[in-house]
């Protein structure tokens, strides 16, 4: 039987057998499964045609290397070695008649494609031989087939114990492994709950004909899994042991078998089996053959509930990044960017994310990805300005082996690991201009080469940009290719500041509460009316970052149910107006749109004599434009005589 083995790349160690056919790819379907982003889904076929083997490249994208030559296609023989990507894959085939001894190896494989451990069984070359031994006594011939048997049977049990990761097939498989082999009347596997006390059927099987229900005996799973030592009873019902148990004695059990379920040291539960028919009884041979079986179910089913944590937390992360990328807003420019997401989303334009730092330009990034067909891949993020110039293009594109020093061996680069993903470059606008030529290129090209490598990487990207700056003034200063400007800028996306959309303040200072509410185990309900008015008037520099950093300070420091204004930052409660004046016109009134004009409203007047009624000056302290304070005097009609 032909058989690969991974000799070297992220899958060392993986030996595989097939028979006629075995295909090679990153996809769940392949045979093969092999890492990295030079590995197509479907990368390669090993087929028989007559006697021969051949590899087929299956139009992959960097190709199949067979023993040092690029090859569409080509013919295997014993040792010959396949490249795919960064792995070397081996192939041999040895027919099984050539050898004294056949070996049979089972890879367990997990669902990431990487090999968990190698199951090796020898057997006597030639089942037919057994048949042929007439000098032999009956007895010893009839032993023999008996333990060739029950040895291939374990190896089978190990295969199906190990093959899966979901809980309830392993036990299932498990126990019709174990009957099927110990011709078992009925078996039942008990799992640890949530105490060491507390045990729990995790799967029950019945022979058919047999009685239906089934009791275990609490003497004998107290024993097992107390003491973590097996228990064999030929005669259940003589055995002074637990010969008086009602469960025994009612269901008229002939003969039982019970041993523990350890991993790592830790009792995970029992493998109960018994008989009650008056067949042959259980042995010690059984016994054994239990306990190694249970040694292997063991192992698999601690492997299911790590697989099954994991894959809850995997749910949980995503519930999370998914509520951290959740917009939330109650303005018309904010409902304006949300339009403008849901029409983006399933494009693959490349877009350009504008806006004052902490105006949530992630935030929005993120949730394009998800609403995208790219949402099951990753996403990437590189701040271009927190990475030293020296380092960024390595970062993006990554490096080989001794491209320079301290490069002690191939680094895949960013936009690599965003292979079908999303890559979002945040301020973009620090990236140094001959980084932003090699950039541009693998934009347009959709191939790029690592630092020090002399062949070209082919990627599938959708590209990302946000910049706080303006990027045309950039340009137009030559510290910005303009040509890279208008290729990111396909899709222009403007993120108003938050002083400009005071209205999404109540509703970003809600959201917040509640997250970090969560996260202390507090119950704040919410604020007062002075530490509102503060809020709504202030002009937050930092935007939605500044005050979501404001709200966690104020949940950790507020001793009651309400946050006050001595709760806040003082450059936060200076800005309220007196006692009394801060109050909506309605006196205690909770209508938030009111709550939200009379507050503005204020903060205007105030600004304007401060500014001595000068309309840029009175501008420039609220941090709005000209034109914009002039809708607003216009629309509070607001006196700007002087006072």
């Amino acid at each position: 039987m032909p058989r690969i083995t991974v000799a070297a790349g992220p899958q060392k160690g993986l030996v595989v057998e097939f028979e006629d056919e075995a295909l090679i790819g990153r996809a769940s379907n392949n045979l093969i499964r092999l890492e990295g982003t030079q590995v197509s889904r479907n990368h390669a076929r090993i087929s028989r045609k007559g006697n021969q083997y051949y590899v087929t490249d299956l139009e992959s994208r960097n190709g199949v290397i067979v023993d040092g030559k690029a090859a569409e296609e080509a013919v295997l023989g014993a040792g010959s070695e396949i490249r795919i990507g960064s792995s070397l894959l081996r192939f041999d085939c040895t027919e099984s008649e050539e050898k004294a001894v056949s070996e049979r190896e089972a890879v367990i494989v997990t669902e990431d494609g990487s090999a968990t451990g190698v199951i090796s069984t020898a057997f006597d070359a030639g089942e037919a031989s057994i048949d042929d031994m007439s000098a032999r006594d009956g007895d010893d011939i009839e032993k023999l087939r008996k333990a060739h048997g029950r040895l291939r049977v374990l190896y089978e049990a190990g295969i199906i114990i190990n093959s899966v990761l979901d809980m309830d097939t392993v036990l299932r498989r498990l126990l019709e492994s174990v009957m099927g082999i110990l011709e078992a009347d009925r078996g039942i596997v008990m799992l640890r709950g949530g105490s060491p006390s507390d045990y729990y059927p995790g799967a029950v099987k019945v022979k058919e004909g047999c009685e239906a229900s089934i009791t275990l005996s609490k003497t004998i799973l107290n024993r097992v899994v107390k003491h973590g030592k097996a228990i064999l009873s030929s005669d259940a019902l003589g055995d002074p042991r637990f010969g008086k148990s009602e469960s025994i004695q009612l269901g008229d059990v002939r003969s039982v078998m019970c041993v523990p379920l350890i991993c790592r040291k830790n009792t995970l539960g029992a493998l109960y089996v018994d008989k009650t028919k008056p067949y042959r009884a259980f042995e010690e041979d059984d016994l054994r053959l239990l306990a190694t079986i249970s040694s292997q179910a063991a192992v698999a089913i601690e492997n299911a509930r790590m697989y099954s944590a994991a894959r809850e937390e995997n749910v949980n992360l995503r519930r999370i990044v998914s509520e951290k990328s959740r917009l939330v807003f109650a303005s018309k420019a904010m409902r304006g960017v949300m339009e403008a997401v849901d029409k983006i989303a399933h494009t693959g334009s490349t877009v350009l994310i504008r806006g004052e730092t902490g105006t949530g330009k992630e935030v929005v990034a993120r949730l394009i990805h998800q609403k995208s067909p790219r949402s099951e891949k990753p996403m990437i993020c590189v701040n271009c300005a927190a990475v030293p110039e020296p380092l960024l293009e390595s970062e993006l594109f990554g490096h080989e082996k001794g491209a320079f020093t301290g490069a002690v061996g191939r680094h895949p680069g960013m936009f690599e690991l965003a292979d079908g993903g999303t890559l979002f470059l945040d301020e973009i606008g620090e990236m140094p201009l001959p980084i932003q030529t090699k950039l541009l290129r693998a934009i347009e090209e959709k191939k790029f080469m690592r630092v020090g490598g002399v062949e070209n990487i082919s990627v599938d990207v959708r590209i990302i940009a946000a910049s706080n700056r303006d990027l045309e003034s950039e340009t137009e200063a030559g510290r910005f290719r303009s040509d890279l400007y208008y290729r990111l800028a396909v899709v222009p996306l403007e993120i108003p500041p938050l002083r400009e959309r005071p209205e999404d303040v109540p509703e970003l200072l809600s959201f917040f509460l509640g997250s970090y509410n969560k996260e202390t185990g507090k119950k704040i309900e919410g604020f007062s009316d002075r530490a509102l008015a503060a809020l709504m008037s202030y002009h937050w520099p930092g935007n939605v970052r500044e005050l979501r950093n404001l709200v966690e300070q104020a949940v950790v420091m507020s001793d009651g149910p309400i946050v006050g204004i001595d709760d806040l930052p003082e450059r936060v409660a200076a800005g309220t107006a007196a006692p009394g004046s801060a109050r909506p016109a309605g006196g205690s009134s909770l209508n938030l749109p009111e709550i939200i004009e009379e507050t503005e409203k204020l903060s205007i007047e105030r600004a304007l004599r401060k500014a001595g009624f000068k309309k840029i000056e009175a501008a420039r302290l609220l941090n709005v434009s000209r034109p914009t304070l002039d809708k607003k005097i216009k629309k509070y009609g607001i006196d700007v005589g002087r006072e």
